[in-house]
């Protein structure tokens, strides 16, 4: 997952390089508050820790989308090979 802030002028999201597992070990990382300026239009401002949130990345959706995929042609080649017609 990774650490994102909103930017309060673009609304471009802002990807942090602090890797930590809550909130609190956050703000012992970088304080309770801390000034980020923007990627996108180099506005800066102070933030909250609590204005932090996590997002996940598309990877793990996708590496099951193809494992679905591999598994359910995996069983359609199977059914195949092996004559089952009750599907």
């Amino acid at each position: 997952m990774k650490l994102v802030v909103t930017c309060r002028k673009c609304f471009s999201t802002n990807r942090l390089k602090e890797v930590t597992s809550d909130r609190y070990r956050l703000s012992q990382t970088i304080g309770e508050n801390f000034i980020l300026k923007c990627n996108k239009c180099s506005f800066e401002n102070t933030y909250s820790v609590n204005d932090v949130h996590a997002e996940t990345g598309a990877l793990p959706s996708v590496l099951i989308l193809v494992s679905l995929i591999i598994i359910g042609s995996t069983l359609v080649f199977v059914k195949d090979y092996v004559g089952i017609n009750s599907w």
